[in-house]
């Protein structure tokens, strides 16, 4: 069941590295926003959007944190919908999957 609304991020792609084009293409996204730092694996399904890297995404990330004031996305699930502008810029909502 999808839960509360985790919030909104905002920032820019810093660097993308393709690790596997087929069959199931794979990609390593660097991706700089405000606050604390937080890493994460997911997947998803994008739709290219225009130029450059414009694509809009729909998917889920398992998130991994040391910020104490986070700490409790480590055991949550969070789906997300994201948009990204040509030139990188991304804007998301997301929200716990309970």
């Amino acid at each position: 069941m999808l839960g509360d609304r985790i919030g909104e991020l905002t920032g820019q792609i810093t660097g993308r590295r393709i690790l596997a084009p087929t069959p199931t293409p794979q990609a390593e996204i660097s991706f700089q926003g405000e606050g604390e730092m937080a890493t994460w694996r997911g997947n998803g399904v994008g739709v290219p959007a225009g130029d450059g890297l414009g694509a809009k995404w729909r998917g889920a990330i398992y998130p991994s944190t040391t910020a104490a004031d986070r700490a409790k996305l480590n055991e949550t699930a969070v789906v997300y919908e994201s948009e990204v502008a040509p030139e990188g810029a991304v804007s998301a909502i997301t929200f716990a999957w309970e």
